[in-house]
C-alpha cells in the first residue's frame, strides 16, 4: 500500500520527461523477475540449505540493509509537467 506508489512515483520523478515509459517498462520488469523468479527460488534454497533458523533473520538483516540503502537515496526536485 505505501511500497508500490511510492516506487512507482519515484522512478517516474528521476526519468527523463521523454522517457518515461522505458523507466517504467523496465522498473516493473525488473521487480516482476525479482518477485516472481529469483525471489521464491533464493528463499526455498535458503530454507532447504539452512533452514528457517538462518533464513528468517537473513530476511531481517536484508530489510535493514534496503531500508538504510532507500533512506540514504537524493530525493530527486518534483518537477510538475503540467502548469
Amino acid at each position: 500500500m505505501i511500497l508500490l506508489p511510492a516506487r512507482s512515483v519515484y522512478v517516474s520523478d528521476i526519468a527523463p520527461v521523454g522517457r518515461r515509459g522505458e523507466y517504467m517498462g523496465l522498473h516493473m520488469m525488473s521487480f516482476n523477475l525479482a518477485f516472481r523468479l529469483a525471489g521464491p527460488w533464493a528463499g526455498v534454497l535458503m530454507l532447504e540449505r539452512f533452514g528457517p533458523t538462518f533464513l528468517w533473520p537473513g530476511m531481517f538483516v536484508g530489510a535493514l540493509v534496503s531500508s538504510f540503502v532507500l533512506a540514504r537515496l537524493r530525493n530527486p526536485q518534483r518537477k510538475c509537467d503540467l502548469l
